[in-house]
């Protein structure tokens, strides 16, 4: 039996932004921070106008743009942020989006990897449907051998929205390594397979705003092929104080519960 521990969490972030417009109506910007105790700093930039958004840097994927994560993060420092869906696209730095008429196509690639697929796509309305806001995404990652397809909707109302992802991960193929007999007195080596199993997740969050205070819930899953499901569970508040932000929050992370 594990031991009950308690812990502290302090964190302090100073964050950059910068922004400007050329005479011929052409934007560009960025954005980084500064984050105690990191060994690195990341941070994005872009130029945009009626071409587009060119984007470089830490960008997160064009199908994370599109299909985004279910609302959480409540508490100190979102408390594991187990309400996010895990993209294997997070690491992409180069990026192309255009908007028009409510829709937002992406693309984006990791030029760190050189062999086999490194690049995601995403498309994304919004549009008001009689005074309720509706928006739907839809997202693919290829990376190397595996593909990772994730879908979302968002239905927003009078303070109310509520939001349901699904994204599916295949892993790529299996893969196995050639059995093998080994030198004189060396025991025989046994090839070996990894199955590479599919993994999936599907989660929803209700958020309401009402004046001051924001209330946030949501329920995650992810479930491994093999494997037993993995279960998240999050409910949390923020409260405007006016010149500070009071934030609480318990979070279920498969039964590892924190407050």
């Amino acid at each position: 039996k594990a031991a009950d521990t308690t812990e502290a969490v302090n964190r302090v972030r100073i964050s950059f932004a910068a922004s400007g417009e050329t005479d011929s109506g052409i934007a560009f910007g960025l954005s980084a921070r500064a984050d105690q105790s990191n060994t690195t700093t990341g941070g994005s930039q872009y130029i945009s106008g009626a071409f587009g958004k060119i984007k470089m840097g830490d960008l997160g994927g064009a199908d994370k743009d599109a299909a985004g994560h279910i609302a959480g993060g409540v508490g100190v420092s979102g408390m594991g942020s187990a309400n996010e869906i895990a993209y294997q696209a997070s690491g992409h730095n180069l990026g192309y989006e255009f908007s028009a008429s409510g829709i937002t196509f992406g693309y984006s690639q990791d030029t760190a990897i050189q062999t086999g697929s490194n690049s995601a796509m995403g498309i994304k309305w919004s549009g008001d449907m009689g005074g309720t806001g509706l928006t739907v995404g839809l997202g693919q990652s290829k990376m190397g051998t595996s593909t990772q397809s994730t879908m979302s909707v968002a239905v927003s109302m009078s303070g109310l929205t509520i939001k349901a992802i699904s994204s599916t991960n295949d892993n790529g193929p299996a893969t196995s390594t050639t059995e093998t007999v080994a030198a004189a007195g060396v025991a025989y080596i046994a090839g070996a397979t990894d199955a590479k199993n599919d993994t999936d997740h599907t989660g929803v969050s209700i958020s309401y705003a009402m004046d001051a205070m924001t209330v946030t819930a949501y329920t995650k899953t992810v479930s491994t092929t093999g494997a037993a499901d993995k279960d998240y569970t999050g409910l949390g508040f923020t409260y405007d104080m006016g010149g500070a932000t009071l934030k609480a929050g318990m979070v279920d992370d498969d039964n590892i519960t924190s407050m």
